[in-house]
């Protein structure tokens, strides 16, 4: 009978709640019951974000206090978090950040290309072909579950593999 998952179903977009007014709209009969565990634990305001991952799974995170409503940067922020959050999150559960294992050449290309080199300056710098390159960039990028070399690059450092 919650109408903060009945909102989270029906919507990806991020909202502020009052417990008192939130829980007001209860259905079920516990609004106040509701209301009380809020105030109990001092989370009388706060939001909700939806949150996805490129895999099409859901879920949402909630930031709760006693402070004043955010503002509307602070929620665009938060969502911006809250969307990092959950895919960590589904990463760590999958093990997909668990010993991932690059070879010296697909570090080394992966290293060039955060330096913003291309392919084909790449090629010349290592005394590789251009498909060389891609080729090890594009296996890095598998290995790494990202979908683009910009990606790879950011996942390599979060991971510790490049500096």
């Amino acid at each position: 009978g919650s109408p903060v998952i009945e909102r989270l179903r029906q919507s990806t977009n991020p909202f502020t709640y009052d417990a008192d007014r939130t829980n007001h709209r209860r259905p079920d009969g516990k609004a106040a019951i509701a209301a009380g565990l809020f105030e109990r634990h001092g989370l009388s305001r706060g939001a909700y974000f939806p949150a996805h991952n490129s895999a099409g799974l859901r879920g949402a995170l909630a930031f709760g206090g006693t402070r004043e409503a955010l503002n509307p940067r602070e929620m665009a922020e938060l969502n911006a978090v809250a969307n990092l959050i959950f895919t960590e999150v589904v990463e760590l559960r999958a093990g997909r950040r668990q010993n991932v294992s690059l070879s010296r050449r697909e570090i080394e290309c992966l290293s060039w290309a955060s330096a913003g080199k291309t392919s084909v300056e790449m090629s010349e710098i290592l005394g590789l072909s251009e498909y060389t390159v891609n080729h090890y960039l594009n296996r890095a990028t598998r290995k790494l579950d990202a979908v683009n070399r910009v990606q790879a690059v950011a996942k390599a450092i979060r991971a510790g593999l490049l500096n």
